[in-house]
């Protein structure tokens, strides 16, 4: 063995320090409800780390979906479930609500140095809409039966939730929930008036507030008596025998609410409202019919008189005469 030799080697480490491409600052405005994607790719060697942080104290900092922690500036940030850390960086957030929006900040760390990007996203509110109708003012009449309950919708959908607030009679601001005597307003908006009076025949108006804006719905209510069903005095069929040539009045009377519309129908003739003037059989306003025949010709046969009101039935009354030696059957239905 004839001995050793040594010799000394110096090795050094090329690094680059870590730096984030186009690393000026974005703000971004998402509508409610939409998707939010963040990109941040940086270089450097070695290949820097990447971690996302939202300055309102929650983070991300590893690729997958869930509650992830992360450590930067020596805090432990989370993130909401809806965020994804992608492989390459990229931060995307599924279904951007309020609590989403902030100061998202990407930073890109490894042993030569750090570097930093910031996101600034705003989430638009939703506008609220009552019952549907997309306006900032709906007008609708809707009728109230005396003595009744009557049910008003004001059915507010918004993002924040909106604020409802009912305008009664007397400028009175009732907020939702609001209980008392005959007024209410429950939490769902809807606006109970119970024992209608006629002096509630008013305007009602539901305001629904929320930082995206206002939405208002005018309500017109009017106050009716109770329904009735047409109905006449004398329900009985009549038969009136008249002569050639003279007049004959048909009387009727007939109740109901709101007032029914009378009309009659007459042989050989079309049917026609109880309304002034008809060629050959006029009648009164309240309801009669007088039939004047043309002298040398005998109108027979049989009239019906009809009261008829909206949602409710209808009822007929009949009468005879001689038309001919022969006589015709009653018409169908008297």
């Amino acid at each position: 063995r004839v001995g050793d030799d040594v010799a000394l080697m110096r090795v050094g480490m090329a690094m680059e320090p870590a730096k984030i491409e186009h690393r000026q600052q974005l703000r971004t405005r998402v509508p409610y409800g939409e998707d939010f994607r963040a990109d941040c790719k940086a270089s450097g060697w070695p290949v820097p780390r990447l971690s996302w942080a939202l300055r309102t104290g929650r983070g991300s900092a590893a690729p997958g979906r869930g509650f992830v922690a992360a450590a930067l500036g020596g805090h432990h940030l989370l993130v909401r479930r809806a965020a994804l850390l992608h492989p390459n960086g990229s931060l995307s957030i599924a279904q951007a609500g309020p609590p989403d929006a902030g100061q998202y900040v990407c930073a890109a760390r490894n042993p030569g140095g750090a570097d930093t990007k910031l996101y600034e996203l705003r989430v638009a509110p939703k506008p609220p809409t009552i019952n549907g109708l997309h306006g900032n003012r709906t007008v609708v009449k809707v009728t109230a039966v005396r003595h009744s309950k009557k049910h008003i919708e004001c059915r507010a959908e918004g993002t924040p939730p909106p604020r409802i607030v009912w305008v009664v009679p007397d400028n009175i601001f009732l907020t939702a929930p609001y209980y008392g005597g005959r007024i209410a307003v429950h939490q769902n908006g809807t606006l109970e008036i119970r024992n209608v009076r006629p002096s509630d025949a008013a305007e009602f108006v539901c305001v629904a507030r929320n930082e995206g804006g206002e939405a208002v719905l005018v309500v017109r209510l009017e106050v009716t008596e109770m329904l009735r069903r047409p109905t006449f005095k004398n329900p009985l069929n009549e038969r009136i025998v008249a002569k050639p040539g003279r007049a004959v009045t048909l009387n009727c009377s007939v109740d109901g609410n709101p007032p029914p519309d009378v009309s009659w129908m007459l042989p050989n003739a079309p049917g026609f409202p109880a309304a002034p003037g008809h060629p050959g059989f006029p009648r009164e306003a309240t309801g009669p019919c007088a039939s004047r025949a043309p002298r040398g010709r005998t109108p027979g046969g049989t009239a019906a008189l009809r009261g008829t009101r909206w949602a409710t039935s209808r009822s007929c009354w009949c009468w005879r005469w001689p038309r001919s030696p022969a006589s015709s059957p009653d018409p169908q239905g008297c």
